[in-house]
């Protein structure tokens, strides 16, 4: 059993009799399984492929993805006008789609792109994530909104990119192997604007018209997915400083000897105002192999293990968090301890109390 089975079982069937679609013209390949496929895939419920994650995170609610205007913002069409406020930006690209026409009819391609892009929507709302547009086999989405911390919401984005990329990755790869096609993959771009860096606002007139946002961070999610490698996630600067213990998982673009390409360093500059802001590479898959239910083979392969304890695991995975983060402040060199005997960064309201991580002279033994 796989997470995203539903969606492959449906693309297989698609795919599984071209040898007898190539040379059959556009109104005979008009074969009565390919439009029932087709209308499943539309149909698919997000449950029939996702709900094993949902249970292995925690999720409780399973949510349908959405397109259109976000629900928080929506009240912009009565009263015209602007809000900011801040939202993490996705873009979703699948790269390599063009070469099913070289081995596929249409209607066979429509099964197999309206299946990748139901996973990936899925996927998202999954986590909580807002469908803004759909473009072909790219997919835009919102993370977060007014009732949504912007860490958390971070997070969502960061999860659902890590778990889409694992299913075209690990999952559909091996069906458009075994058919010959081998150079299908996504790539993801991720920002984050705050609050004042974004404006939500209506563009366009009458009848043609979205209620979209107006911010440099959104225009860059799509732009440092055009950075991504095969099958790879990029984030922007503000993405990274809001992953605190992830941030591990995260490096500069580098070239073929592992120096940083300074070249590529910046994804933005703005001389006049100084701004140079800086894209990082995300390793999902070593993000991956954190969550409990993950298993990683001897030869580098994961798989998801459906009897793991995720309980335990998880409580094991927080506390080394916790750890993490204790070191970063140690390492800083601003370490206090609170009266509970708790390490923090902040001096504020805190005396400082005897601990390990700073040299007082005056109690120094002879």
């Amino acid at each position: 059993m796989k997470i995203y089975d539903s969606y492959l079982t449906r693309i297989k069937n698609a795919v599984g009799t071209r040898d007898q679609q190539r040379n059959l013209s556009h109104y005979e390949s008009m074969r009565p399984d390919l439009v029932k496929a087709m209308n499943e895939s539309v149909a698919l419920e997000p449950k029939t492929g996702l709900e094993t994650l949902a249970k292995l995170l925690g999720i409780q609610e399973i949510k349908k993805p959405v397109l259109g205007d976000h629900p928080d913002f929506n009240h912009l069409r009565q009263t015209g006008g602007f809000d900011y406020h801040y939202i993490v930006s996705m873009f979703i690209d699948v790269k390599g789609s063009t070469n099913f026409h070289k081995k596929y009819t249409l209607e066979q391609i429509a099964v197999i792109i309206q299946t990748i892009v139901t996973a990936a929507t899925h996927t998202c709302a999954l986590f909580g994530g807002h469908i803004q547009r759909l473009q072909y086999d790219g997919v835009f989405c919102y993370f977060g909104g007014k009732a949504v911390a912007k860490d958390d919401a971070v997070k969502a984005a960061m999860n659902a990119a890590t778990f889409f990329s694992y299913f075209i990755k690990y999952e559909l790869r091996e069906i458009f192997e075994l058919e010959g096609i081998d150079n299908v993959y996504t790539r993801i771009g991720i920002d984050f604007g705050e609050d004042k860096d974004v404006q939500w606002v209506i563009f366009g007139t009458d009848q043609c018209t979205e209620l979209t946002t107006n911010s440099l961070h959104t225009s860059l999610a799509p732009k440092v997915q055009a950075n991504a490698v095969a099958n790879g996630v990029m984030i922007g600067d503000n993405v990274k400083k809001r992953l605190k213990t992830l941030e591990i998982y995260c490096d500069l673009l580098r070239d073929d000897k592992g120096n940083v390409d300074e070249t590529n360093r910046y994804i933005y500059r703005d001389v006049d105002k100084s701004l140079y802001y800086t894209q990082w590479r995300f390793s999902w898959f070593d993000y991956l192999k954190t969550f409990s239910f993950v298993t990683t083979t001897a030869d580098g392969k994961v798989f998801i293990d459906y009897t793991a304890n995720t309980i335990k695991a998880d409580a094991e995975r927080k506390r080394l968090e916790s750890l993490y983060e204790k070191t970063k402040i140690i390492a800083s060199g601003g370490a206090f301890v609170t009266p509970e005997k708790k390490i923090t960064g902040q001096q504020t309201n805190v005396k400082l109390q005897d601990h390990n991580f700073y040299y007082d002279p005056t109690k120094d033994s002879k």
